[in-house]
């Protein structure tokens, strides 16, 4: 479908579009006070746990009761159910003080991501039905997110100084986000299934193309995951800086992927399906540069081309959904597999390493990225002989 806006009606549009990353990248606020949050909570620690990380469980399944619910509900009112959710959970930060209304708060905003994540997609690709735009804009917003968690994280590092509940007070601009979704978002209707047969096929038969593409994804994201988890450690193996540089290290994963986002949909336009393949063999490329030439010079250059990678292969999966399925399956369901993907690779790339590392009897991170280059060879490979079916 196509949804005719004015000029203004489709900034605002797009401005609450990105807004909504103060609710995506809401970690951002708490990740500066974790050590915080552990101190103060040390004997309630699996509480703590679940805070900062478990969360991330439930937002897995809410992302897919997410793509049911856009079925029935429009995508505005699917993300306005996420919105109150993480509203809630702003509020249990901000003014409990309780960290038992905290977990819950947390599980919430799980429910809050999930919701927000998969409708915000499917939003996007049905206000621009065409592939050149849709796939511009969700680059947009995944840049958004980038640059609000920066915001965020600086901001909250430094009202940590001051107090706890100082820096939880940024979790105000979830609520001031609900506003805006309010006000400027368009309400869509779903398109009703016209047929038993066709609602059947809408709830399984997403093809073969694309169920590799999302298995290549969830290895794609474990792979990459590992220098973003243990970037530092790395560092701190070789040698190769202070404690201040390595911190720099470990942002320039995040900051490489801001062009990446913005320019997507260019990128998009000149390498089409061969966007997967190439972000996944930059990420093979950088694995082999942190094994085999450990300098800080070369490590920096590495790191840059992790974040070019996810960056490129996160967009794409979102902007691959409509091209990869049949014409009467379920885009909105498709879409939520993707996000509960991306969301269980970054949950399960901590154990994949200590698993992995165990297995095969290596005590250095520098000596275990050789598995994740074999992994991202391999994902752009897979990838390059699935793409030929477009």
């Amino acid at each position: 479908m196509n949804i005719e806006m004015t000029k203004g009606k489709k900034v605002a549009f797009l401005a609450t579009i990105c807004l909504a990353g103060v609710l995506l990248v809401a970690d951002a606020i708490l990740i500066p006070t974790a050590y915080t949050l552990y101190e103060l909570y040390a004997n309630q620690l699996n509480l703590v746990n679940f805070i900062v990380t478990g969360y991330y469980l439930v937002a897995i399944i809410a992302s897919l009761i997410a793509g049911k619910l856009c079925e029935k509900l429009s995508k505005k009112a699917v993300m306005v159910i996420g919105a109150i959710n993480s509203t809630l959970c702003a509020f249990a930060m901000m003014y409990s003080g309780n960290i038992v209304v905290m977990t819950i708060g947390r599980a919430l905003h799980g429910i809050g991501y999930g919701f927000t994540m998969t409708a915000i997609i499917g939003l996007i690709l049905d206000v621009f039905p065409d592939e050149a735009q849709s796939s511009k804009y969700i680059g947009y917003q995944n840049a958004s997110m980038t640059i609000i968690s920066v915001i965020l994280s600086s901001v909250a590092g430094n009202l940590a100084s001051v107090s706890l509940k100082t820096s939880y007070l940024l979790h105000w601009t979830i609520p001031v986000y609900l506003f805006s979704l309010l006000l400027f978002v368009p309400s869509i209707k779903p398109e009703k299934v016209e047929s038993a047969k066709e609602s059947k096929d809408s709830n399984t038969r997403f093809g073969k193309r694309y169920w590799l593409m999302v298995l290549n994804y969830f290895v794609l994201g474990i792979s990459i995951y590992v220098m973003a988890y243990y970037g530092s450690l790395y560092f701190s193996e070789n040698a190769l800086g202070d404690d201040a540089l390595s911190g720099y290290f470990v942002s320039v994963f995040t900051f490489a992927g801001l062009p990446i986002s913005v320019l997507f949909g260019k990128i998009y336009g000149r390498l089409k399906n061969r966007t997967y393949t190439t972000a996944a063999a930059l990420g093979a490329i950088a694995m082999l540069l942190f094994r085999f030439v450990p300098n800080t010079v070369i490590a920096f250059i590495a790191m840059v081309l992790c974040g070019f990678c996810l960056a490129m292969a996160c967009v794409y999966m979102y902007a691959f959904v409509p091209s990869a399925i049949p014409a009467e399956a379920s885009t909105d369901k498709a879409v939520s597999v993707v996000t509960s993907i991306s969301t269980l690779s970054a949950c399960l790339t901590g154990y994949f390493i200590t698993f992995g590392m165990s297995v095969l009897k290596m005590e250095k991170v520098t000596s275990f990225v050789i598995v994740p280059a074999v992994l991202l060879a391999a994902c752009s490979l897979v990838a390059l002989i699935v793409e030929k079916e477009e």
